[in-house]
């Protein structure tokens, strides 16, 4: 990886990869160096625990263009846990 070029790390791609041991210590590696970090696709209070555990700075979805006034309160909701858990809480369940 030719971090001297690097400006952040966006991790996605398939959910396998994503969820992984290698993104994982490449999403470490970049905090390491300084960069931010961002998780792409993430829906779900397993997967935002999960970015926040493997230290992303940033995170996005879809999930608030479908039926957002059902979504916007669960999502506040979900941010709300992880930064109550000060993002070190692991993924409720197994990626």
């Amino acid at each position: 990886m030719p971090w001297e070029l690097t400006d952040g790390l966006f991790r996605g791609g398939t959910t396998g990869w994503k969820l992984g041991p290698a993104a994982a210590d490449l999403a470490a590696e970049a905090r390491a160096r300084g960069l931010t970090v961002h998780m792409g696709r993430v829906n779900s209070l397993r997967r935002l625990r999960h970015a926040a555990a493997i230290g992303c700075h940033s995170a996005d979805g879809t999930c608030l263009v479908y039926a957002p006034r059902h979504q916007l309160p669960r999502l506040l909701s979900w941010l709300d846990e992880v930064n109550q858990s000060g993002g070190t809480r692991p993924p409720a369940v197994r990626p």
